[in-house]
């Protein structure tokens, strides 16, 4: 068989190089006709010098002049190899060789001329410009041309742009004037007529006209014009001759109209010009199908001419997304507003005007319909449809077909903004802030905003909304709307909506399996807004009770179903359809879907995601319509509460609760990424990273922490895992020490062994981490290694280690450890780590400039304690500085009314965390936001996340299929200033402990409360307390001799002690169970609630003098003095002791100021208040200290019911705290229990607690005159007397505390926050 010959094309000059294959070589084979310039034995630089001087004019490029030496250019050492002598030539003898660029395709390549030959290939471009323009060419080849002033990228002007200069001329010869768009496309079309393949941009057309209206070849106007369709202004770009100076000239204007009549002839839209689809609904007769390619138009007639307006009028816009709701919010809305428009309620009545009558007077009135001669349909408070007239029904059509234009044009402006997101100006804003004008229809606006607000895009917008309805079963389409869009579209409003309770369903992450008969069914028949109103909440309740978006069971599921990963697209704007929801005919209005029930949420659509909580999110924007919004939509939603969650089976509590609902908007920190483990390729399931869930109430499971390892991952060990259980956030957040801490350990690993990698074993790194930092115990290797890598690949970083590694060269310590590293390389892990660690804390004490004597903060537990002991030290706490911040913020005196209405929000907002976690329903969400607006009511919530008091947890795995995936809950470091750490079943004993127990006291023995009543009884005297300790108490000690003493005391505190073998005998008044003088209801007061509408009469004090018949001459004149001393103070009032010192020139006492204050706030006038301290203040203020819930005025205590009611667990949660930290440290001061509680509690709330200890006689207040060091010179320090008041318990106050609160137990949450933090 004959050898093939071997070829003789380029090819393998061409070929890329191909992973798999042999690499082509630098040298291409050797060809025997071709020239090389080895045969002569010339030098590179000879050859290439050679090959450009025989181009000549034609000029070479690099690729050229490599292939005719023999070198294949087109792979990188080729490359190289060839670019040295040119770069020689070009550098050594410029005033020889020449470089110009020439553009291949979209590809700008460097030629190499010798300039005895310049190349004169555009020279007669040149020319032909200077001929047309009448002066010389002012551009030239390879020249940089900037746009500093239009923010476009430079241009270099080649052949191609030459070529199209000289058509932009020519054409403007031909015309004064022509539209950007049409001249752009006449070059692209001239172009692609000449062979080429490559399409000229927007922009690259854009930078040609501006550098040639510098040079005043042309001028570039920018022209707004109104669309007849849809009324839009546009803005379009048109050129002019240089001789058309002014924007406003009349054949600027002539140009656009014939243009419009162009495109109107072509069946396109001006300006944009895309085709129009055929309306068939306008076309009588049979239908013929249309042939391929045919143009199909929409029979409508069009206007010859168009209002024209100049740059001069443009109004300045910015666009406002904070009105625009999200997804199902803006379902809501808008499904609300279409089935009142089409089941008017007054539709038919005599002397009310419809949809026709109503806008057939002066239609198109440029300044609007006057408000006073609005028709009102509708004057309910709270309304949407003021104005709103009744949609008739057209010709045979049933009633609820309606087309989008007409719903459009009815729709009130303040639907509107809900449902479109569009840029508001002053005008739409003072439309929107007032009560009336907000609810003005679009067709009744001025006609510029009218003109801003129906446009193209509001079509478009509503007919996916309305498709994405069909998707739930709620509207039909036309039958001759599927095929097409625009403002005669039709749809059909449904009577009915169909929901499943899927909160049943088996985990999943985007569709339910299970089949419709598995879930209760439940049909909402609409007769009213009000059962719209209700189906939506209902299914807002079932979205976020439904066990959907489980990321553990994504890829399973589209294993299983892989038509779940397009659901996204299923009503894109790009990709919706609606053949499979256009009815059969206009008549059969019964008819549904195929594709219902779905398999999503509550059976819908699994296209529509309902599952998932951001779609059901509010935009909080600082605009007074929204507060106004979210106001009416949550009392809508209390409305029907009751009957919403009586037919959700596995309820989720948060399901209308209004922080939840904004966190995700409220804290971008946790918004949600896709997973690592979605996105990578060939990977197997790792079932050891999945934990089965139990069916066990949430209260009663254990927090499970479960890890899916990936390939290549560190599997996690038991460190890792009670890291991560103890993580609260859903990303772990880093400090800027950490990231600082970061950087040292990678400085350190490249001064001891200079290398590109990480080479610390990631447990060093976790160890150091840890050691050093407190907020990294709660880290995994993971993510600390992870962020490390982050933090040290940015160039500032890397920068900071290379001058760390060289500033380490410095100190001899750093110097001699590094001469150390040989010498443990064959040493075990431990030394290797020791010795990483000694090093880093050699660099660390460099670097911070810390004390060399103190330990490192590597050492163990066990050497740190020895060295402590060794120097006779202590670790203690000491007081906090004067200029606490914190203590500052809540235990000071208001400075304004809005330093004091936002820490009132801080109160209000507690007292909702611990109600809605109570699994109570709470209306305080709705309150705060009409009373203080939605802007203050999330600036606080900010505040306080960043202060640690409120966080957004990871739920647990079991609270997941009834929870929000992102829970909002006060944080633990809320939770630990009031969890202790005395066990709460000495407390249950003690409350078990009947009052008989000391004539059985064996039966008793293990009761705790028993050993306390007999040390209490230690205490009297007259006690009688006997003890028998018998032989079989230390049973090791049985008949042995008594010779050995000192074994028999070793063996005796070593074995086990039988308790039960010591009878015990005692007798006194102690020994039963103590009796408290005042009852917790006496000495706790509920709050005063006020009627808001009775306030003015309060405030006017018409009862006064009946109060005062009520009291005797000395309470009636010091009452008077109050009243009049609290009108004095304002809003601030006056404290407890200012009422006091008040009350005691009227000779009474204490006691007697007690019922005074009591019995005024009882008679509403006066309430007792305090951000600082107690405080009261005159009935006309309470509006600036209460909220008002349901018509109905309190002061907010963190265990206030909305009724004024306690909640006895909230209140004995705080309160035993305070009692627990009297008791732990006796002659405490009270300045000090306020400081504690600072960070958490108002120190009005502190006062309060500790005044109803006091008179529950659990607590004392001693006070005493005690000496301070006061320094007067740096030198001298004097002592001075300070009077301070101590508090301290009373020597059986754990067992008074118990009785007070019997029977009133701490909420089950409360103590699972207690258990979390113990077992951390």
């Amino acid at each position: 068989m004959a050898e093939a010959e071997p070829s003789t094309s380029d090819d393998n000059y061409a070929r890329p190089i191909r992973t798999g294959e042999v690499a082509v070589p630098t040298y291409m084979k050797y060809r025997s006709g071709n020239y090389n310039h080895m045969n002569e034995r010339m030098v590179l630089q000879d050859a290439v010098a050679r090959n450009i001087w025989l181009s000549k004019s034609v000029g070479v490029d690099r690729v050229q002049v490599a292939a005719k030496i023999g070198l294949n250019a087109s792979v990188k050492p080729g490359s190289r190899k060839i670019s040295e002598p040119i770069s020689m030539l070009t550098r050594g003898v410029p005033e020889e060789v020449g470089t110009f660029q020439k553009l291949n395709g979209r590809f700008r390549l460097h030629g190499f001329y010798h300039k005895s030959y310049r190349p004169g290939t555009f020279q007669g471009l040149m020319k032909e410009i200077s001929d047309l323009i009448g002066y010389p060419c002012p551009f030239k080849v390879g020249q940089v041309i900037e746009f500093p002033e239009h923010k476009l990228t430079r241009m270099r002007i080649t052949d191609v742009a030459m070529k199209r200069i000289i058509k932009i001329i020519r054409a403007l010869q031909a015309e004064p004037v022509i539209l950007m768009r049409n001249l752009q496309r006449k070059i692209v079309d001239d172009e692609a007529a000449e062979g080429s393949v490559y399409e000229m941009d927007k922009k690259s057309f854009l930078k040609l006209l501006y550098a040639m209206e510098r040079e005043l070849i042309l001028h570039v106007y920018t022209i707004k014009v109104v669309e007849s369709e849809f009324e839009t202004e546009c803005e379009i770009k048109v050129i002019c001759r240089p001789e058309i100076d002014d924007a406003e000239d009349p054949q600027i204007g002539q140009a656009i109209v014939a243009a419009q009549r162009d495109y109107h002839t072509q069946g396109r839209l001006f300006p944009s010009g895309q085709v129009k689809k055929r309306d068939h609904s306008k076309i009588s007769g049979p239908k013929v199908k249309p042939e391929i390619g045919a143009v199909q138009l929409e029979a409508q007639d069009f206007q010859e001419e168009s209002t024209v307006f100049y740059p001069d009028l443009k109004a300045s816009m910015s666009h406002v997304s904070d009105l625009y709701q999200k997804k199902m919010i803006r379902l809501h809305v808008l499904h609300e507003y279409l089935f009142h428009l089409v089941y008017h309620p007054l539709l038919g009545q005599p002397n009310v005007p419809d949809y026709e009558e109503r806008f057939a007077v002066n239609p198109d009135a440029e300044d609007g319909f006057p408000l006073e001669q609005m028709y009102v349909y509708d004057d309910t408070p709270n309304s949407l449809f003021r104005f709103v007239p009744p949609l008739p029904m057209v010709g045979d059509a049933p009633r609820g077909w309606f087309r989008l234009r007409q719903a459009i044009r009815a729709m009130p402006l303040s639907v509107y903004v809900l449902v479109f997101d569009t840029p508001l100006d002053k005008e739409l804003r003072d439309y929107l802030d007032d009560p009336i004008r907000r609810h003005t229809m679009l067709n009744d606006l001025p006609a510029r905003l009218r003109r801003q607000c129906i446009h193209r895009k509001t079509i478009s917008v509503a007919d996916i909304d309305c498709v994405r309805m069909c998707g739930m079963g709620l509207m039909l389409v036309a039958p001759e709307s599927k095929a097409a869009s625009g403002p005669l579209t039709r749809f059909f409003i449904c009577k009915f909506g169909v929901l499943y309770d899927t909160s049943t369903a088996q985990k999943a992450y985007a569709i339910i399996t299970e089949p419709p008969e598995t879930f209760q069914r439940y049909v909402h028949q609409f007769e009213t807004t009000e059962d719209v109103h209700k189906y939506w909440y209902h299914l807002r309740a079932i979205s976020h009770s439904t066990p959907l978006n489980m990321r553990s069971c994504r890829k399973e599921e589209a294993l299983q179903h892989p038509e779940t990963t397009l659901l996204h697209k299923k009503f894109a704007r790009e990709c919706f359809t609606k053949d499979p929801y256009a009815a059969p005919t206009l008549q059969d209005i019964d008819w549904r879907p195929a594709d219902l029930p779905g398999q999503g949420a509550a059976l819908v659509d699994a296209g529509m995601f309902t599952h998932l909580k951001r779609h059901w999110d509010f935009g909080n924007g600082n605009q007074a319509y929204v507060d106004w919004f979210i106001t009416r939509y949550l009392e809508n939603g209390n409305r029907v509460r009751a009957d919403v969650e009586n037919t959700v089976f596995n309820l989720n509590k948060f399901w209308l609760s209004i922080v939840q609902t904004m966190m995700a908007n409220t804290f971008e920190l946790f918004k949600k990424r896709d997973s690592a483990m979605l996105n990578r390729k060939n990977t197997k399931p790792n079932d050891q990273g999945y934990e089965e869930e139990e069916d066990e109430p949430p209260s009663k499971k254990k927090k499970i922490v479960t890890f899916k390892v990936g390939s290549g991952k560190r599997v996690p060990d038991q460190e890792d895992i009670e890291s991560a259980s103890r993580a609260h956030h859903l990303r772990y957040r880093f400090t800027q020490r950490e990231r600082d801490l970061m950087v040292l350990v990678k400085a350190v690993c490249q001064f001891l062994n200079p290398s590109g990698k990480m080479w610390v074993d990631p447990t060093v790194m976790r160890r150091i981490m840890k050691a050093y930092l407190e907020e990294s115990s709660n880290k995994t290797i993971n993510c600390l290694m992870a962020a490390c890598v982050r933090e040290t690949s940015h160039p500032k970083r890397q920068t900071d280690i290379w001058h760390l590694v060289h500033g380490f060269g410095s100190f001899a310590q750093m110097r001699n450890i590094r001469n150390e590293l040989a010498s443990i390389l064959r040493s075990d892990f431990e030394a290797k780590a020791d010795f990483f660690c000694l090093a880093f804390d050699i660099a660390h004490r460099v670097v911070t400039r810390d004390i060399p004597r103190l330990p490192s903060a590597l050492l163990s537990d066990k050497k740190f304690d020895a060295i402590l002991d060794r120097n006779n030290l202590t670790i203690g706490v000491t007081d906090p500085p004067a200029n606490n911040k914190a203590l500052l913020a809540l235990s000071t005196a208001p400075k304004s009314e809005d330093d004091l209405h936002e820490r009132l929000m801080y109160a209000w907002i507690i007292n909702m965390l611990l109600f809605e976690d109570h699994s109570v329903s709470s209306d305080l969400p709705t309150a705060i936001v009409r009373q203080r607006g939605a802007e203050a009511f999330y600036s606080v919530i900010n505040k306080m996340h960043d202060d640690g008091v409120l966080v957004q947890t990871r739920p647990e795995v079991n609270v997941s299929v009834r929870g929000v995936r992102n829970q909002v809950t006060p944080s633990v470091a809320f939770c630990t200033y009031f969890n202790h750490s005395y066990r709460y079943d000495v407390m249950e004993s003690i409350e078990a402990l009947p009052d008989c127990f000391i004539n059985d006291i064996v039966s008793f023995s293990e009761n705790v409360g028993v050993f306390l009543r007999l040390a209490y009884m230690m205490t009297d005297p007259d006690a009688d307390i006997k003890a028998t300790i018998h032989k079989e108490t230390f049973p090791q000690l049985t008949g042995r001799s008594e010779a050995d003493i000192r074994r028999q005391m070793r063996e005796t505190e070593s074995s086990a002690i039988k308790l039960n073998k010591i009878t015990v005998e005692a007798e006194g008044p102690l020994a039963e169970k103590p009796v408290i003088a005042n009852p917790l209801n006496s000495l706790v007061r509920g709050t005063v609630v006020i009627d808001v509408n009775a306030i003015p009469d309060y405030a006017e004090e018409k009862g006064w003098e009946e109060s005062m018949n009520k009291l005797n001459g000395a309470g009636a004149e010091a009452a008077e003095a109050i009243l009049q001393g609290l009108k004095n103070a304002g809003y601030q009032g006056l404290t407890f002791e200012e009422i006091c010192v008040i009350s005691f020139e009227y000779n009474l006492n204490i006691d007697n100021v007690y019922e005074m204050v009591t019995f005024l706030e009882d008679q509403h006038h006066i309430i007792a208040c305090g951000i600082d301290t107690r405080r009261f203040v005159h009935v006309k203020h309470v509006l600036e200290w209460a909220l008002v819930v349901n018509e109905k005025a309190y002061f907010v205590k963190p265990w206030s019911d909305p009724d004024g009611t306690i909640n006895w667990g909230i209140f004995r949660w705080m309160a035993e705290m305070v009692f627990v930290s009297v008791h732990e440290s006796p002659m405490t001061t009270i300045e000090k229990l306020r400081s504690y509680f600072c960070n958490v509690l108002h120190g009005a709330i502190v006062d309060e607690i500790i005044d109803i200890l006091v008179r529950a006689k659990l607590i004392e207040i001693v006070t005493a005159s005690v000496e301070e060091p006061v320094s007067v010179t740096p030198f001298k320090v004097v002592t001075k007397n300070v009077v301070q008041r101590f508090v301290k318990a009373t020597y059986n106050g754990i067992e008074l505390f118990t009785v007070l609160f019997e029977g009133h137990v701490v909420p089950e949450y409360l103590r699972l926050a207690k258990d979390k933090i113990r077992e951390e």
